[in-house]
C-alpha cells in the first residue's frame, strides 16, 4: 500500500495544467451526477454525464498508473 501511495504522489507531482483540469472536471461531474439523481428534469442528461466522467476517470487512471512521463528528447 505504501508503494502505491508513493507512486501516485510521484505521478501527481508531474501533472500538467491539462491533467489538473481533467481531474477537476471529473470531480465536478460526480457532483452533477449526484445532483441529477434528485431531479426529474435532468434524468436525460445523466447518461451523458456518466460517459464523460468515465472518459475523464479512465484518462486519470491511465495517466497515474500506466502512462509514464518519458520526454522524447533528440540528442544532437
Amino acid at each position: 500500500m505504501q508503494q502505491l501511495i508513493e507512486r501516485v504522489n510521484s505521478q501527481v507531482t508531474n501533472f500538467k495544467v491539462e491533467d489538473w483540469f481533467i481531474f477537476k472536471i471529473a470531480i465536478l461531474i460526480v457532483g452533477a451526477i449526484i445532483g441529477c439523481s434528485f431531479s426529474d428534469t435532468c434524468k436525460k442528461l445523466r447518461p451523458l454525464l456518466i460517459i464523460v466522467w468515465v472518459c475523464a476517470f479512465t484518462y486519470m487512471i491511465l495517466r497515474i498508473f500506466i502512462l509514464e512521463e518519458s520526454p522524447l528528447k533528440l540528442e544532437k
